[in-house]
């Protein structure tokens, strides 16, 4: 006879009002959540609850997923001792997020489930960083990567940046110089103050 792994395993979980997030029994009222059997865009193993913050701010910037604590990279089940410290720990590391990411927390046996929704205030940052879910894995965003997030969520917009890449005049051409004195007309801006001004 062999034993049911963990990719066999389901966690039950009572779906709404008062009892979310509590382990429920089979019935018409519960609903599961399968361990998948390999870790994809949505689903990460860890076997403790270490570098989270990184795997969180991942999914919150991306389309969200789950985070099976307690389990390998090959979907075997490792054992963890679930204690109050340990879920308070966990509670501490999504706190240093920001901006603050919304979670539900489940327990399975030996088993945590970490569920992150899709964040609606991207983008969301770790204390190492920006990271963003591609597959498997998630990624450190690089300066430019950063800033080019921003401008996609709508949190940089393109004419409130600054134009610093000019090196010589030459490139003016770039701007248009009709605009430029309307904007200045219109505005009184970038004309010369007068000794009594």
């Amino acid at each position: 006879m062999t034993l049911p792994t963990i990719r066999d395993s389901y966690i039950f979980i009572l779906p709404l009002g008062e009892n979310r997030g509590k382990i429920g029994a089979i019935g018409a009222t519960a609903m599961h959540i399968k361990v998948p059997k390999f870790e994809d865009q949505h689903n990460e193993f860890k076997e403790r609850p270490s570098n989270l913050d990184r795997e969180i701010v991942a999914f919150a910037n991306t389309e969200g997923g789950r985070i099976f604590i307690g389990v390998d990279d090959q979907g075997r089940p490792k054992s963890i001792r679930i204690t109050n410290r340990l879920r308070s720990q966990i509670t501490q590391v999504i706190s240093t997020c920001e901006p603050q990411i919304k979670y539900n927390l489940l327990e399975q046996g030996s088993m945590l489930v970490l569920e992150i929704p899709e964040g609606d205030q991207k983008p969301y940052k770790a204390p190492s960083g920006f990271y963003i879910r591609i597959g498997p894995n998630s990624q450190k965003l690089t300066r430019d990567e950063i800033i080019d997030f921003f401008i996609a969520e709508n949190r940089l917009h393109f004419d409130s940046q600054i134009f610093t890449s000019i090196k010589d005049s030459s490139e003016l051409d770039l701007v248009d110089r009709e605009e430029v004195q309307k904007l200045q007309e219109r505005t009184g801006f970038g004309r010369r103050l007068t000794r009594f001004e």
